[in-house]
């Protein structure tokens, strides 16, 4: 039995002593089907898949992830997580979780009542996090020493946060057991989806990326896989060092109606627009963005081409040039070059300066399955468009090559 004392200052001033008790069993089973050592009444779990441990702040925030990837099962979610995730009081969450946990293998585990886990010493000394990170640590070393008792043909997967979170608890557990972990596998739902590309491809289509949202030192999503078509953006310090040395150039990218496999540049610096052609040299960028670019070789040029750009169009964004001889030299030639040509020069796109944000709310559904959608397969949606005036538009999603439509709601 563990008794936890603490301090309270009621209405008067006067401060109470609060005595808490709480009785720890021996007699609470692993819940998994291979084991005949607990008493397991249900028998949840099984050796034959990867068990995952899910923690609050992946249950939050990757709800989508968890309810459409049926990969995502035989999961332990610790008592002391699950108190977290009430302690959110977010009530839509809670709902999901439960239906998930009705078609899934999901195991609440009674960590927090556990003998051999939450007996932890000067615990009353501890912050709240210090705890939490210590029973979620005990817990992990708990089941994998005890699935090691059985077998040393399985896998345990812990989910989390954060680089910096599996990194604090991988301390701990250094300091807890000093044998080899060598079943333990730490992810970021990030990294999970990428372990998982081959089996469930689409997986990253739901994951969230909330922490990455405003961040251009961080690319959200970017898969070292055949698939991705993509090259991957420069952070926002080494655009603004090219820009400054005169290595690539800034403008403004504009679309025209309908066409979303073309645009032009805007820049300032130059007296023609500048050509973008093809999905991988656009690399993601959208109608409006400030983006920066350079340009191809003379030789890659084209015969002049004509985009209907909407009135709507300026001259672009304003750059300034660089004082520095040799980098003004550098921008003359093109400047020259650009001049004296019939041809229309082209480019790439090595990054996003400032995106262009519009926000609707809509649904989002594939051509093919336009009749026998279910409910569950539409998902309201924030996304941007490219013109307030297109009701329907095609996008494209970054990690697979699938066409899907965009429907706006008045």
């Amino acid at each position: 039995m563990l008794s936890f004392t603490q301090y309270k200052k009621i209405k008067r001033g006067q401060i109470t002593k609060l005595i808490k008790t709480k009785r720890l069993r021996d007699d609470i089973g692993c819940d998994i089907s291979d084991c005949f050592a607990c008493e397991n009444k249900s028998k949840i779990l099984s050796l034959e898949l990867p068990i995952i441990i899910l923690t609050q702040e992946v249950i939050s925030t990757q709800m989508d992830a968890l309810e459409n990837f049926k990969i995502i099962d035989n999961c332990i979610i610790p008592q002391s997580e699950y108190n977290k995730l009430l302690e959110t009081k977010n009530d839509i969450i809670l709902k999901r979780l439960r239906l998930l946990m009705e078609n899934r293998n999901f195991l609440i585990f009674a960590n927090e009542y556990h003998s051999e886990i939450a007996l932890i010493e000067d615990e009353e000394k501890m912050t709240k996090i210090q705890r939490d990170n210590i029973i979620l640590s005990n817990t992990i070393n708990y089941y994998h020493e005890h699935i090691m008792n059985m077998t040393n043909d399985f896998n345990l997967y812990i989910i989390m946060k954060d680089e910096k979170a599996i990194e604090n608890i991988k301390s701990i557990l250094t300091s807890i057991n000093n044998n080899s972990m060598n079943n333990l596998k730490f992810f970021d739902m990030e990294s999970f989806g990428k372990e998982m590309l081959k089996s469930s491809p689409d997986l990253f289509n739901f994951i969230s990326f909330q922490n990455n949202i405003d961040n251009t030192d961080k690319n959200k999503m970017e898969i070292e896989d055949d698939n991705n078509i993509f090259n991957k953006h420069l952070d926002e310090k080494q655009m603004k060092s090219n820009i400054k040395q005169g290595k690539m150039f800034q403008g403004k990218i504009y679309f025209q109606s309908g066409i979303l496999d073309n645009a032009i540049i805007k820049s300032n610096l130059f007296d023609k627009d500048i050509v973008i052609e093809g999905e991988k040299n656009l690399n993601r960028a959208m109608h409006g963005d400030i983006v920066c670019f350079s340009f191809f070789e003379e030789s890659k040029w084209k015969k002049n081409i004509n985009l209907k750009i909407s009135e709507e169009a300026d001259e672009g964004i304003e750059q300034e040039e660089n004082q520095d001889k040799e980098i003004l030299l550098n921008t003359k030639t093109i400047k020259e070059k650009i001049l004296h040509t019939k041809l229309q020069p082209t480019g790439y796109i090595q990054g996003i300066l400032k995106r262009n944000r519009t926000i609707f709310c809509g649904t989002i559904y594939n051509k093919n399955d336009k009749i026998n959608n279910s409910i569950n397969e539409k998902q309201k949606i924030f996304k941007k468009i490219i013109k307030e005036k297109i009701l329907q538009f095609l996008f494209q999603l970054i990690q697979n090559i699938q066409i899907l439509f965009f429907n706006y709601m008045n």
